[in-house]
């Protein structure tokens, strides 16, 4: 391990095996509050036995759930400094980021996920994506169930539900972005790391976005109502149309990666793998 935490080589820490040094940190704002009971009770319903600690971020609003711990960061921050502030209030080494949003659809394998942690600690990397979006872009020996994003590869650093080197996280944030930024830009930004970035190529947790630019999500209504769980009616429903072309844009998304990597690379704008 480097001086700063990263992991640079497999086998180097002995608490790769405890789930205890693993935080599941909900990032959320006070004005999507209405959306924690919700998402809380889903996470008690599909992932009853989750290892983690779970801590929910917010601004000034504290989580009112007894088997949640609040991490209230204070008024009038960019998405960037509330993430900052919250992870590095953190002494975990490894943070499962998820959103407010993602509201689980079906049960979850506590075996399951700590395999995959257990497998970014074996093989020296600093983040491991549960689901495919987007999708790896190279096979990892030994490894079916992952794959790697090579440097240069748009989204490498997304923010669907993923394990995070703490620390990394933290070097990756600049406190004027917003999470749309940083998506793209920390992004560009890892390809200075060298330690690898991974994704599975099936989803290890099934969710679905409840809300879309504020808005309540067909499958968000949906999982809300499978669950027997009563939403607030003030949120409107995101508008149809919009709905129905999210696939196509998710779809261009995917065709976009490969192609834009391609293009860095023959520009020389991708590092030198060294």
């Amino acid at each position: 391990m480097t001086d700063d935490g990263r992991r640079t080589a497999p086998g180097v820490d002995d608490r790769a095996d405890d789930p205890a040094d693993c935080a599941l940190l909900i990032f959320s704002c006070d004005k999507y509050r209405d959306l924690w009971a919700p998402c809380l009770a889903l996470h008690r319903r599909y992932w009853p036995d989750c290892p983690y600690p779970t801590f929910l971020v917010s601004e000034t609003v504290p989580v009112e759930d007894p088997r949640v711990d609040s991490i209230v960061v204070g008024a009038g921050l960019t998405w960037s400094e509330m993430a900052q502030r919250a992870v590095q209030s953190l002494s975990h080494r490894d943070v499962l980021f998820m959103v407010e949003d993602f509201f689980l659809t079906r049960s979850v394998s506590s075996a399951a996920i700590e395999a995959r942690r257990r497998t970014l600690h074996a093989l020296g990397g600093v983040y491991l994506r549960l689901v495919p979006a987007p999708r790896p872009n190279r096979r990892v020996a030994g490894h079916p169930e992952i794959g790697e994003h090579e440097r240069g590869s748009p989204f490498r650093a997304s923010l669907q539900a993923a394990f995070w080197d703490r620390r990394t996280f933290v070097d990756l944030l600049r406190p004027e972005e917003s999470i749309w930024d940083f998506e793209h830009k920390a992004s560009v930004r890892s390809a200075a790391i060298t330690a690898p970035f991974y994704a599975t190529w099936q989803n290890t947790l099934r969710y679905v976005n409840a809300v879309e630019q504020g808005r309540w999500t067909p499958p968000g209504r949906q999982a809300c109502r499978r669950a027997g769980l009563r939403v607030d009616r003030v949120r409107p429903d995101v508008a149809l149309y919009w709905w129905l072309r999210m696939p196509f844009r998710h779809a261009r998304l995917a065709a976009r990666g490969p192609v834009v990597r391609h293009v860095r690379k023959a520009l020389g704008l991708l590092p030198d793998p060294g």
